[in-house]
């Protein structure tokens, strides 16, 4: 619409760019992609990137309460953090990891109250939906969006509050800063045919451990 209305690209850069200068702190390169005999860390930095991109992508829809906004920003952070978790001894600052892993816990706590009244909600009116209309006594429709809607309406307020916390923006930082100067181990340079496997394979080997436990 913008351009339809006569507006053309600028032929410079912005005026906050402009002001910064090199103080300005951007990704300008996309990790590289990943490859058998390449880097380990490629593998874990490539799919880290990705999810930042997805968290990215969904702050201004968050913002805006746009559908399945929420459940996908915490997906992304979930997803981080578990990639941090599997590929940890890729990394040198141990403390900056379990940082980053705790901060993206919190962000996704805080997604995930939203996301779960949002997901209750949308559960009993389907199950509302199925029932047949003379099993149905008063206005119960009405109440669960006022009741279970009212919930959510809550919810996301705090997410937006959290996403204006120097917090939330701290972790964009250090996630951006993790991505354009990432510290490797020694491992991290090795091969990722043969790093890979065995840091995937242990975490198998702790999920199983985790299911007979609870089987028992």
């Amino acid at each position: 619409m913008l351009t339809a209305a006569g507006i053309r690209p600028a032929h410079h850069g912005s005026k906050l760019a402009r002001a910064l200068g090199t103080h300005l702190h951007t990704i300008s390169e996309r990790p590289s992609a990943p490859t058998a005999n390449g880097p380990a860390s490629d593998v874990l930095l490539a799919y880290l990137g990705e999810q930042i991109s997805v968290l990215r992508q969904q702050d201004p829809r968050v913002r805006l309460d746009a559908h399945d906004a929420v459940h996908r920003m915490r997906v992304a952070t979930r997803r981080m953090r578990s990639v941090l978790a599997t590929y940890r001894t890729l990394l040198e600052d141990a403390q900056t990891v379990g940082l980053l892993r705790a901060e993206l816990k919190w962000l996704a706590g805080v997604l995930g109250q939203a996301r779960d009244a949002e997901v209750m909600h949308g559960r009993l009116k389907d199950m509302l939906g199925k029932e047949p209309v003379e099993l149905l006594m008063g206005p119960v429709a009405r109440r669960v969006d006022i009741e279970l809607g009212g919930g959510y309406r809550k919810a996301h307020t705090q997410v937006l509050e959290a996403l204006d916390e120097q917090r939330y923006f701290l972790l964009l930082d250090m996630l951006e800063s993790l991505m354009s100067a990432p510290a490797l181990t020694p491992l991290g340079t090795k091969p990722a045919r043969r790093i890979i496997p065995t840091l995937i394979n242990r975490d198998i080997k702790r999920l199983r451990a985790a299911v007979r436990e609870a089987r028992n």
